[in-house]
């Protein structure tokens, strides 16, 4: 008897790190370039946050 494991759809669990690094990191730069500094604080932290996760080596983080 064998066993077998679906595949997980990696689109609605995971989320790719170094996109989202990329995507965080041009949002910031926008925010600052307009002046709009809270929301370019949200973007730093997440690009901070997702920096530290592809400098780690992590791939995907899984969404809750």
């Amino acid at each position: 008897m064998s066993m077998y494991i679906e595949p997980i759809d990696g689109t609605e669990h995971l989320v790719d790190v170094v996109a989202e690094f990329k995507s965080a990191r041009k949002q910031q730069y926008d925010y600052e370039w307009d002046e709009n500094s809270e929301q370019a604080e949200f973007y730093r932290q997440r690009a901070t946050y997702y920096g530290r996760l592809k400098d780690e080596g992590v791939l995907y983080d899984p969404k809750f």
